[in-house]
């Protein structure tokens, strides 16, 4: 539940950024994402989770099998490094 929990405060997050910020402009988007390094941390700590929030149910462990379930869920190292440089790299 924590992972999921994390999961919609970052989706939270990127919807306040993409709307309040960018006003939903792709182009402006995509170029904040290439020029500023906190936003391309941010982005992709964000898009690293969306496969393991949504392969967090019981039934996907199932269809997955333990043991390559685990194997994607270990990308939430990769998904905490890539958040504290984002908020480091913001301070």
């Amino acid at each position: 539940m924590f992972g999921l929990y994390a999961f919609f405060y970052a989706a939270i997050h990127v919807v306040t950024y993409l709307w309040l910020d960018q006003l939903f402009d792709l182009a402006a988007i995509w170029r904040d994402v290439v020029k500023r390094p906190l936003i391309t941390a941010g982005f992709l700590s964000f898009v690293l989770m969306i496969p393991l929030a949504a392969t967090s149910t019981d039934r996907m462990v199932r269809r997955l099998g333990g043991r390559r379930w685990q194997q994607l869920h270990r990308a939430i190292y990769l998904v905490a490094v890539a958040g504290v440089v984002h908020f480091w790299w913001l301070v």
